[in-house]
Protein backbone atom coordinates (compact mmCIF):
# COMPACT_ATOMS: atom_id res chain seq x y z
CA UNK A 1 0.00 0.00 0.00
CA UNK A 2 1.18 3.32 -1.20
CA UNK A 3 0.43 6.36 1.08
CA UNK A 4 1.38 10.06 1.50
CA UNK A 5 3.61 10.36 3.91
CA UNK A 6 1.84 13.05 7.15
CA UNK A 7 -1.29 13.06 4.48
CA UNK A 8 -3.17 12.41 7.81
CA UNK A 9 -1.61 12.47 10.96
CA UNK A 10 -4.52 10.85 12.83
CA UNK A 11 -4.10 7.15 9.94
CA UNK A 12 -4.32 3.93 11.78
CA UNK A 13 -1.71 1.69 11.25
CA UNK A 14 -2.56 -1.44 8.75
CA UNK A 15 0.85 -2.17 8.45
CA UNK A 16 1.47 -4.99 11.68
CA UNK A 17 5.40 -4.39 10.56
CA UNK A 18 5.18 -0.96 11.47
CA UNK A 19 2.82 -0.92 14.28
CA UNK A 20 4.17 0.58 17.63
CA UNK A 21 5.32 -1.54 20.44
CA UNK A 22 4.35 -5.23 18.18
CA UNK A 23 7.13 -7.43 18.87
CA UNK A 24 10.37 -7.67 21.44
CA UNK A 25 11.02 -4.02 20.88
CA UNK A 26 9.16 -2.14 22.67
CA UNK A 27 10.05 1.51 20.98
CA UNK A 28 8.05 3.59 19.23
CA UNK A 29 10.09 5.07 16.39
CA UNK A 30 11.91 2.61 14.36
CA UNK A 31 13.45 3.66 10.82
CA UNK A 32 11.19 3.25 8.51
CA UNK A 33 10.99 3.12 4.05
CA UNK A 34 11.08 6.67 3.26
CA UNK A 35 7.84 8.07 1.75
CA UNK A 36 7.55 8.35 -1.80
CA UNK A 37 5.97 11.81 -1.79
CA UNK A 38 6.05 14.42 1.42
CA UNK A 39 2.75 16.57 2.65
CA UNK A 40 3.88 20.01 3.84
CA UNK A 41 4.26 18.54 7.72
CA UNK A 42 6.58 15.90 6.60
CA UNK A 43 8.91 18.65 4.74
CA UNK A 44 8.62 20.71 8.08
CA UNK A 45 9.68 17.36 9.69
CA UNK A 46 12.48 16.79 7.48
CA UNK A 47 13.93 20.41 7.65
CA UNK A 48 14.10 19.81 11.59
CA UNK A 49 16.13 16.84 11.18
CA UNK A 50 18.38 18.47 8.38
CA UNK A 51 18.85 21.18 10.74
CA UNK A 52 19.57 18.77 13.98
CA UNK A 53 21.51 16.78 11.43
CA UNK A 54 22.25 13.79 13.73
CA UNK A 55 24.36 11.82 12.51
CA UNK A 56 26.71 15.11 11.20
CA UNK A 57 26.60 14.44 7.45
CA UNK A 58 25.61 18.13 6.75
CA UNK A 59 28.53 19.10 8.61
CA UNK A 60 31.19 17.35 6.63
CA UNK A 61 30.36 19.46 3.37
CA UNK A 62 28.35 19.86 0.38
CA UNK A 63 26.99 17.12 -1.73
CA UNK A 64 24.75 15.24 1.30
CA UNK A 65 21.26 14.77 -0.18
CA UNK A 66 18.34 16.49 1.36
CA UNK A 67 16.58 12.75 2.02
CA UNK A 68 19.41 11.70 4.03
CA UNK A 69 17.03 11.17 7.29
CA UNK A 70 13.54 10.49 5.57
CA UNK A 71 13.23 7.23 6.87
CA UNK A 72 13.08 9.03 10.46
CA UNK A 73 9.63 10.93 8.80
CA UNK A 74 7.08 8.36 8.99
CA UNK A 75 7.95 6.79 12.37
CA UNK A 76 7.98 10.38 13.88
CA UNK A 77 4.58 11.50 12.46
CA UNK A 78 3.53 7.90 14.21
CA UNK A 79 4.98 9.07 17.55
CA UNK A 80 3.82 12.74 17.35
CA UNK A 81 0.39 10.84 17.16
CA UNK A 82 0.42 9.80 20.72
CA UNK A 83 1.18 13.37 21.90
CA UNK A 84 4.64 12.63 23.84
CA UNK A 85 6.40 14.74 26.09
CA UNK A 86 9.94 16.69 25.29
CA UNK A 87 11.62 13.66 27.45
CA UNK A 88 9.17 11.07 25.70
CA UNK A 89 10.13 12.21 21.91
CA UNK A 90 13.73 12.82 22.63
CA UNK A 91 14.23 9.51 24.33
CA UNK A 92 13.02 7.92 21.07
CA UNK A 93 14.98 9.98 18.88
CA UNK A 94 17.80 9.34 20.60
CA UNK A 95 16.96 5.59 20.73
CA UNK A 96 16.43 5.71 17.01
CA UNK A 97 19.78 7.21 16.55
CA UNK A 98 22.07 4.51 18.77
CA UNK A 99 19.93 1.42 17.93
CA UNK A 100 18.92 1.71 14.06
CA UNK A 101 21.95 3.95 13.24
CA UNK A 102 24.30 2.11 15.60
CA UNK A 103 25.96 5.59 16.62
CA UNK A 104 26.44 7.28 20.18
CA UNK A 105 24.15 9.67 21.40
CA UNK A 106 23.59 12.68 19.31
CA UNK A 107 23.07 16.23 20.89
CA UNK A 108 20.67 18.27 20.59
CA UNK A 109 17.87 15.23 20.87
CA UNK A 110 15.51 17.86 23.13
CA UNK A 111 16.32 20.40 21.25
CA UNK A 112 15.15 18.59 18.17
CA UNK A 113 11.96 17.02 20.17
CA UNK A 114 10.96 20.69 20.74
CA UNK A 115 11.03 21.72 17.57
CA UNK A 116 9.08 18.84 16.27
CA UNK A 117 6.35 19.09 18.58
CA UNK A 118 5.97 22.72 17.80
CA UNK A 119 4.99 21.35 14.67
CA UNK A 120 1.81 20.35 15.94
CA UNK A 121 0.78 23.27 17.67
Amino acid sequence: MTREAGLSRTEHIDDPQRAPNLGRDTRLMQTSSPPRSLSPVALRVRAVLNEWDPIGVHHIGHGWPDDEYDDLIVPILEALDVEPTVDELAGELRAVVEVDYGLPTPDGCHEAARSLLALTR
